[in-house]
C-alpha cells in the first residue's frame, strides 16, 4: 500500500512539473508573440502619421545627439516623393522600398554586412512612406519581454547559458561557470582583470555592474550583484552573487558601477 501511495504521489508531481514547464514555455513564446505585435503596431502607426517628410531634418538632428545603443533601437523613416531623393531620418540609410504595401522583411546590405529589417510601407499618390526596425532590435526587445514572463529561476538559467555560450568574448583565457540558485551565483576562474593583481579587496567592479545590467534588463529591475570573493584577495576564483529583489523598505541600494568602455558580453 505504502509503495502504490509513493508511486501515485510521484506520478502527480511529475505531471505537476511537466505542467509547470508546458505553461512557462507558452507564457515565454506568447510573449513573444504579443511583443512581436506591438511592435508592428508602432511601424504602422509612425508610418500612418508620416508627411511628406517635413520633420525629417529635425529627427536626423535628434538622431545625432543619441548614443550608439538608442540610435540602434531607433525607427527609420523614409519618404519617396515622384523623381526625388529619397528623405530619410538618418543620413546614408539606403533600405530600398518595398514592392506591395504593408509589412516586409527587407535586407540592407553595406560593405561589411548586411542586415535584416522590418519595415511597414504605405503608397500614397504623391509618396511612398516606409517605416523599419531592425530585426535584430526587435528580436532582443521581445526576448527580454519574453524572458520576464518566466519563472525567475528559469529566466536565469537562460540568460546564464547564453552568458556562458559567449564567455570567451569578456572572460578570455579564463573559466566562467554560473549556477541559476537562489541567489544567483557567478564563477571566473583565472579572472583577466586580477589575475596578476593583489588587493586587500575585490576589484572586478567591471564585470559585476555588467552582470548587474543584464540582470536588471533582462530579468530584474531591482537585482543586485556583489562580489563575494575576488583572486586579487587570494581567493581561487572571482565569485558574484546576483541576489532577487527585495522590499523596497529594506534594501540598501547601492549603483551599478560604470565601467569605461563598451559592455564586455554582448548576445
Amino acid at each position: 500500500m505504502k509503495s502504490l501511495k509513493r508511486q501515485l504521489i510521484l506520478w502527480l508531481v511529475s505531471l505537476l512539473t511537466i505542467i509547470s514547464i508546458l505553461t512557462a514555455g507558452l507564457s515565454f513564446f506568447l510573449e513573444l508573440e504579443e511583443t512581436n505585435s506591438l511592435q508592428d503596431n508602432q511601424l504602422r502607426h509612425i508610418a500612418r502619421s508620416v508627411d511628406e517628410g517635413s520633420q525629417l531634418a529635425a529627427m536626423r538632428a535628434r538622431f545625432l545627439r543619441e548614443n550608439e545603443q538608442e540610435q540602434a533601437r531607433d525607427f527609420v523613416i523614409q519618404v519617396w516623393m515622384n523623381n526625388l531623393p529619397v528623405r530619410t531620418s538618418r543620413s546614408g540609410f539606403n533600405l530600398p522600398h518595398a514592392l506591395h504595401a504593408g509589412f516586409s522583411t527587407q535586407q540592407l546590405s553595406s560593405a561589411n554586412q548586411a542586415s535584416s529589417w522590418r519595415a511597414y510601407t504605405l503608397f500614397y499618390p504623391d509618396r511612398i512612406v516606409q517605416v523599419s526596425q531592425s530585426e535584430e532590435v526587435r528580436l532582443n526587445i521581445a526576448i527580454q519581454a519574453a524572458l520576464r514572463a518566466l519563472p525567475r529561476r528559469w529566466a536565469s538559467a537562460a540568460l546564464l547559458r547564453a552568458i556562458g555560450k559567449n564567455g570567451w568574448t569578456f572572460c578570455g583565457t579564463g573559466q566562467f561557470s554560473a549556477r541559476a540558485s537562489t541567489p544567483v551565483r557567478i564563477e571566473m576562474r583565472n579572472c583577466p582583470i586580477c589575475r596578476d593583481t593583489a588587493a586587500d579587496q575585490p576589484v572586478c567592479d567591471y564585470y559585476a555592474g555588467a552582470f548587474e545590467r543584464l540582470f536588471r534588463a533582462l530579468i530584474d529591475p531591482a537585482a543586485e550583484v556583489r562580489e563575494i570573493s575576488c583572486h586579487a584577495t587570494g581567493a581561487e576564483a572571482c565569485v558574484f552573487e546576483i541576489a532577487p529583489s527585495r522590499p523596497m523598505q529594506a534594501r540598501t541600494r547601492h549603483p551599478a558601477p560604470d565601467p569605461a568602455g563598451p559592455a564586455p558580453i554582448r548576445g
